[in-house]
């Protein structure tokens, strides 16, 4: 996390720490008397003082803006395990938008066949598809390298051929595209 611990030492230096304690700044001298003057602090303390902290991003709030999201058919420990285990996983950043629900999956003749994390037999007529709850700029990624992209809340791309897909969904947001949903991969082989 990003953070910020400037300290007064004895000396009368003030010394700049970042959130893993690593020394970032020190300032001696003339320049250190002049800004412990502007912090009201006249004369250098008798041992190191913090001066001030902040904590710039801390987890408990940065954990809130994205979300991992398993596919499970109940609660449990055991179903939790299996999910990660075998990468039945999506990635929401809902500090965008909300993601009530989300689907990657392979199909054929309109029938599931995988989802994220499985290994599915390549053959003809399989389909991909990824359904949203709003509109966005969705791309799939196929072996690394995009291969399709278009604006909406579901994408429907046939004839696949043998592969490793994910979807990628980002919104524009003040004229910049910015990830909302990353999938994990399905193996096409």
């Amino acid at each position: 996390n990003q953070g910020l611990r400037l300290m007064l030492r004895p000396d009368g230096g003030l010394e700049a720490f970042d959130a893993e304690g690593e020394s970032v700044l020190k300032i001696e001298g003339v320049k250190a008397a002049a800004l412990r003057l502007a912090l009201g602090r006249k004369d250098p303390p008798e041992r190191e003082q913090v001066l001030a902290e902040v904590l710039l991003d801390p987890y408990e709030i940065s954990m809130r803006h994205v979300g991992t999201y398993l596919q499970i058919e109940e609660v449990s420990e055991k179903s939790v395990r299996q999910a990660l285990r075998t990468g039945r996983v999506v990635i929401g950043f809902e500090g965008l938008a909300p993601l009530p629900a989300c689907g990657f999956w392979i199909e054929k003749g309109g029938r599931p066949v995988g989802t994220v994390g499985d290994r599915v037999r390549w053959e003809g007529g399989l389909s991909l598809r990824c359904r949203l709850p709003l509109p966005a700029i969705v791309r799939v990624v196929r072996d690394g390298r995009a291969v399709h992209e278009q604006v909406g809340e579901e994408l429907l791309l046939p004839d696949l051929q043998p592969g490793v897909y994910r979807a990628e969904a980002r919104l524009e947001l003040a004229g910049e595209r910015r990830p909302w949903v990353l999938t994990n991969p399905i193996y096409v082989k």
